[in-house]
């Protein structure tokens, strides 16, 4: 799988998370929610190298670079900054001393955030924790000996995973420390992904791949009319079926990946990799920008500006607004990002 067709899949995907969280609309909010993060999850094994399996500690440094460190770098950040932000109308509430320490543990230590800026940041532990336990089923299968194809193996292996978590969360009502169970759920997906990109010596031709994506597409709608949810935040996923959530994620993801082929020679595809490219920061930063809206509807209608603090947002009725949400959402955190590699640069080379 090529890294393009990779970008234009997360890039639809981060489009679609901002869009469930400025939309207005139930039924648009339901639907996006069957695949945006199930397409992280599935998309993330394309980039797995099987060396990995003989080098954990480079695995899992690259996991942590990546995910727990910016994490706590940009929660801290967004901590500090809180009351200066609630000045400004961003926040509704400010903060003391104590709660200040006490978030520090949170974001330390159990990898949590309650500032609404970071709501879209438990990706991050999601991801972390969901690509170490995939790792671990992926080596213990590799280790085993017997008869049996690696496959078979690393079936049987996570398999077992979803059953055992299933049988915590939902027979045995045991504590899920760090979502422990809910991540071991969403490791299928990681391996739904996985198997996918063992298959995919074997592409389908334009029409086959239209007919597919229709299919599934038409499939979830229909799942999606009648309540039939696959939905991956933890407090969610303790509401829905194990199957349920790795076939909605399954189809979701295989969607996505192609339409990405589909449209990857479509000019609009270019800007919706470049989104892809940047998914950390949108996923970071989206909130943020939405507060540029509030500002500007708060002008508009003479709304008072501690309105501002509305989230994620305050409710439209006309669509451009809708509209306003979706591009500032994904355009200004590029734009901020870009800017700040820019300067970096430049300041680095000085």
């Amino acid at each position: 799988m090529k890294n393009y067709t990779a970008s234009i899949m997360k890039g639809i995907a981060i489009i679609s998370v901002v869009l469930g969280h400025c939309t207005t609309n139930n039924n648009i909010e339901s639907f996006v929610n069957q695949y945006h993060l199930a397409v992280f999850f599935f998309v993330s094994v394309f980039f797995f190298k099987e060396k990995y399996l003989d080098a954990p500690r480079n695995f899992f440094i690259k996991k942590l670079t990546r995910l727990y460190i910016p994490f706590v770098i940009f929660a801290i950040t967004f901590l500090i900054f809180h009351n200066i932000l609630y000045d400004l109308h961003i926040h509704s509430n400010s903060i003391n001393c104590e709660y200040f320490f006490k978030e520090i543990f949170h974001i330390t230590i159990r990898m949590t955030s309650h500032d609404p800026l970071m709501g879209a940041m438990w990706f991050c532990s999601a991801m972390l924790i969901t690509s170490c336990i995939s790792w671990c089923g992926l080596k213990l299968a590799s280790i085993q000996k017997g008869k049996l194809s690696l496959i078979t193996k690393q079936i049987i292996i996570f398999t077992i995973l979803v059953l055992f978590a299933s049988a915590c969360l939902y027979l045995w009502k045991l504590k899920s420390p760090y979502c422990l169970w809910q991540y071991m759920i969403t490791s299928s997906i990681f391996f739904a992904g996985y198997l996918s990109a063992k298959i995919n010596k074997y592409p389908l031709n334009k029409g086959e791949s239209i007919s597919i994506f229709i299919i599934l597409i038409f499939i979830l709608i229909i799942l999606t009319k009648y309540k039939v949810y696959g939905r991956l935040q933890p407090a969610n996923i303790n509401n829905e079926n194990p199957l349920i959530i790795l076939i909605i994620a399954t189809m979701g993801s295989v969607s996505i990946y192609l339409l990405a082929l589909l449209i990857q020679k479509n000019k609009a595809s270019k800007w919706i990799a470049v989104c892809g490219d940047y998914s950390f920061s949108i996923m970071l930063l989206h909130f943020l920008a939405f507060k540029i809206i509030n500002l500007f509807q708060c002008i508009f209608y003479h709304y008072p500006f501690n309105y501002i603090a509305n989230h994620p947002i305050i409710n439209y009725s006309n669509p451009f607004w809708g509209i306003g949400y979706l591009i500032s959402g994904c355009f200004i955190p590029i734009v901020i990002t870009y800017c700040y590699s820019k300067i970096k640069m430049k300041v680095s080379s000085t």
